[in-house]
């Protein structure tokens, strides 16, 4: 028997270490699907904060093999390209079939299911543990969900409206339940600030705080962490008692709007757009809130976000709409130069309509969404009468 070479043995072992080592800095998803029908995967997720999208060809034996390297561990989507899983609504609108969500790592990953519930599969990988007891009730969440949809489209009655209208505030609580209780038990996983980030709407901004910092370190470093505090700051920046941010855009004239130009008035900030029913629809009682208060010291600001296609565009939905409404107050678009001066973001709008008044000190005195009316209009009475 010939001894071993202990340089042999080294380099062997040198060999193994940088081939483990090379696997381990780059991702392999493996997707193993029954009933694949040679339909294509698409693989999205973010790298860098740049959206990447592959695809793959399911083979006959129902697998797809995804490779590459991410920078930190993201929530990718998978998706199956499959027509026939599609819910088309009679005016042509299309939602698309179930999504596998799962976290994305420099790891080897396997993923087993079935393409008609894509959503079901299971997901190997340490980054995943903590999502696997959740799938199922997700997956029947959503197929509940989608069936009510569907019959919503296809009936189009009052009956199949207010089933989809249930069903869809039954899965929405379950997933906070759930999603929250995993934040909880699993602290320092980068799912909890998914899981966290997909809730920042449905939680009240000392809730949204006072889970961020139950967060581990890890996770509120991660690129959903980063966007949970952001949306705090937001939050705080323009809460009920803060200092009104800058409003620096130019009106319908050109002359350019500032805040400091109205000291000693109430200022309501209007948010709306053109596209938005519910915000056409409270401006006439809008219009006689302006007449009964603007000699006594109140300016209205219109700020309108529109959703056309090119900056031409919105400005003239923007105008029309004015003119149609016969709106007599100060107008600015936010979509001028909305990358340097994003008032929408600024003020952590994220419904319409939605307005903010301001006292005359600069400080915000109140926030109203959807049908606040009630609200606004006694606290105008409040401050003049």
């Amino acid at each position: 028997m010939s001894k071993p070479n202990p340089k042999k043995t080294m380099l062997l072992a040198l060999c193994l270490f940088l081939t483990a080592f090379s696997q381990a800095q780059n991702f392999h998803v493996r997707v193993d699907l029954q009933n694949p029908k040679h339909h294509k995967l698409n693989l999205l997720y973010l790298n860098d904060k740049q959206l990447v999208i592959d695809s793959g060809k399911v083979s006959t034996d129902g697998t797809v093999n995804f490779t590459g390297k991410i920078s930190t561990p993201v929530v990718a989507s998978l998706i199956i390209d499959n027509p026939d899983l599609d819910i088309t609504s009679k005016t042509g609108g299309v939602v698309p079939g179930p999504v596998l969500e799962f976290v994305l790592n420099n790891e080897n990953i396997n993923i087993k299911g079935s393409a008609d519930h894509i959503d079901a599969s299971t997901v190997s990988g340490i980054s995943n543990r903590p999502w696997s007891p959740l799938r199922a009730e997700e997956a029947s969440l959503t197929k509940n969900w989608r069936a009510a949809l569907r019959l919503s489209y296809e009936q189009d009655s009052q009956e199949a409206n207010r089933k989809f209208d249930s069903v869809s505030a039954e899965k929405d609580q379950r997933l906070k339940v759930i999603h929250l209780q995993s934040v909880q038990e699993h602290p320092d996983a980068i799912l909890s600030s998914f899981f966290l980030y997909s809730l920042r709407s449905q939680l009240s901004p000392d809730s949204l705080e006072y889970y961020f910092l139950k967060l581990g370190q890890q996770a509120r470093r991660s690129i959903y962490g980063e966007f949970i505090a952001q949306k705090i700051q937001d939050i705080k920046a323009s809460a009920i008692g803060a200092i009104a941010l800058p409003v620096h855009k130019a009106d319908m004239k050109g002359n350019i709007i500032d805040l400091e130009n109205f000291k000693d008035h109430y200022i309501l900030l209007d948010f709306w757009g053109s596209w938005c029913v519910p915000c056409r629809e409270s401006h006439p009682h809008l219009i006689g809130i302006y007449n009964q208060y603007k000699s006594r010291g109140l300016i209205i600001i219109g700020i309108a976000q529109e959703v056309g296609k090119t900056l031409g565009d919105n400005e003239q939905s923007w105008k029309d709409a004015v003119k149609a409404d016969n709106l007599p107050w100060l107008q600015v678009l936010n979509n001028r130069e909305q990358q340097q001066n994003d008032i929408i973001k600024a003020y952590d709008i994220n419904s319409f309509p939605a307005k903010i008044l301001i006292g005359k000190d600069g400080k915000i005195i109140g926030r109203y969404t959807g049908d606040d009316a009630a609200a606004l209009e006694k606290k105008l009475t409040s401050i003049f009468d």
